[in-house]
């Protein structure tokens, strides 16, 4: 017997914001806002830079020890304010990491704050859309980020949207489980 362990987790298929990251990339003209330490965006970047073999942008309010102890909610204003400085997006995605979760930021509350600082309305059609998405990755994986992002997404740019109107399609939005001819055969039916 030996005492090697021959099992290994990819810690980037435990990481809840690297699903979420996903998600927002799929928005046109969107850029994701990390609210947690420089590392946790550093790595996705990484990660996501060799996967797709081009840059990712991915911005961070980065928090230390100081906003561990006294709150995140100036990291995350200064950081909301460099992103729209900086790449001028329609949507900004901020998802939380395991630091902004445990230390209990109130992402929406300081979101909230931030419009009502910089004169940024609720209106769709006129201001940059701000999408809080919590996305602690010690709760779950990366697909889970995905969906709680798309979720998330969905919820907020159609809570204005009123009554439906049926036209008789289904609109299907895969994860990483479903593959090409999953998909045919859903088509198909």
């Amino acid at each position: 017997m030996t005492d090697r362990n021959f099992v290994t987790v990819n810690p980037c298929v435990m990481c809840q914001p690297m699903g979420s990251v996903l998600a927002f990339k799929g928005v046109e003209n969107s850029i994701v806002l990390m609210h947690g330490s420089q590392g946790c965006s550093t790595y996705m970047r990484l990660h996501l830079a060799h996967h797709f073999r081009e840059p990712v942008d991915i911005a961070s309010s980065s928090l230390s020890e100081r906003g561990a102890v006294y709150g995140g909610s100036e990291n995350l204003k200064k950081g909301l304010y460099n992103v729209i400085d900086r790449y001028h997006p329609s949507v900004i995605g901020v998802a939380t990491t395991c630091m902004a979760e445990t230390i209990g930021d109130d992402v929406p509350s300081i979101i909230k704050e931030f419009k009502e600082e910089n004169g940024i309305g609720d209106d769709i059609s006129k201001d940059i859309q701000i999408i809080p998405v919590s996305t602690p990755s010690y709760s779950d994986s990366h697909v889970n980020g995905y969906i709680k992002a798309l979720d998330a997404i969905v919820r907020h740019l159609t809570r204005d949207a009123g009554e439906s109107i049926p036209n008789g399609k289904v609109n299907i939005i895969p994860t990483e489980n479903l593959s090409p001819a999953d998909i045919r055969e859903l088509k198909a039916e």
